[in-house]
């Protein structure tokens, strides 16, 4: 049996294992890049969310001291309407004595 050769693919076949390869290839490219991309919107992700955070705790900080400066001007105000109210029932003398003084 010298002089046989063994089959050998069929050219039609061979360029559609060619075709399926390059088409393979594309796919895994294109894979890889979005993946690429994935993972820099996730890291921008994780940036924002991280800004967010921390401009969320500023936030909070900032509101919990006006609040508590609101508090403050509230109870001096109040101080302040006390005192007028009982200065209002000084005689106009004491008022002027007062006055006189610079307090």
């Amino acid at each position: 049996m010298t002089g046989v050769s063994p089959p050998s693919a069929p050219p039609a076949a061979n360029g559609l294992d060619q075709a399926v390869e390059q088409n393979v290839q594309g796919v895994e490219l294109a894979i890889s890049a979005l993946t690429a991309q994935l993972e820099r919107e996730r890291s921008r992700v994780d940036r924002a969310e991280r800004l967010l955070d921390e401009e969320r705790a500023r936030f909070q900080a900032a509101f919990a001291d006006a609040i508590g400066a609101e508090r403050i001007a509230a109870g001096e105000a109040s101080a302040l309407r006390a005192e007028l109210d009982r200065r209002r029932e000084w005689k106009l003398l004491r008022r002027l004595r007062w006055a006189l003084r610079g307090h």
